[in-house]
């Protein structure tokens, strides 16, 4: 007989070992990856913010109404209006009344996009967060895309409550302060 042992016979440390090893270095791998990405994604300032990453003191670009700002999303944005508007309708059980923002959106993205109303944040003069009304999404506008190089119109509606204004719509890193 040979001095081989089976498979079967060999020590269990060694087979455990192997897979331990084995394990650690995948989880090596991996944590390796998520690093070089996230240390990527941090280099943009954009990409970080929509990802969370940005925990240092948020630097903040203040265009004034009318102004455009191009995103690396790929959309140009016009804020023309942030006015409040007593004969605005609401669906939703709206505590206060509308304060309505007029938005032009270009693609000047090579791919199809989608205006996302979320993407836009009213805030009002005490830095509370404005609840958008269902009322927005009633728009067809929004449910189409817009291809390259075409731009389209869009009316927020968010629901004032009791604030009576300055509002602030942040976008990324952009915010447009009302009149």
């Amino acid at each position: 007989m040979s001095d081989k042992k089976t498979l079967r016979s060999q020590p269990y440390w060694i087979w455990i070992l192997s897979l331990v090893g084995l394990n650690v270095l995948l989880l090596l791998g991996i944590g390796g990856l998520l690093f070089s990405y996230l240390g990527l994604a941090e280099e943009n300032e954009q990409y970080a913010r929509l990802l969370g990453l940005n925990q240092k003191e948020e630097s903040v670009i203040e265009q004034k109404l009318g102004q455009s700002r191009q995103f690396v999303t790929g959309e140009r944005v016009t804020v023309k209006t942030i006015e409040t508007d007593e004969n605005q309708e609401m669906w939703d059980d709206a505590t206060g009344s509308a304060v309505v923002v007029e938005l032009l959106v270009e693609n000047s993205h090579g791919n199809t996009f989608r205006v996302n109303p979320y993407s836009y944040e009213l805030f009002d003069e005490e830095g509370e967060p404005l609840l958008l009304d269902s009322v927005t999404f009633d728009q067809e506008a929004l449910e189409s895309s817009l291809e390259p190089g075409d731009q389209g119109s869009y009316r927020l509606v968010f629901d004032g409550e009791m604030g009576e204004g300055p509002y602030y719509l942040v976008h990324y890193d952009t915010e447009w302060k009302s009149n």
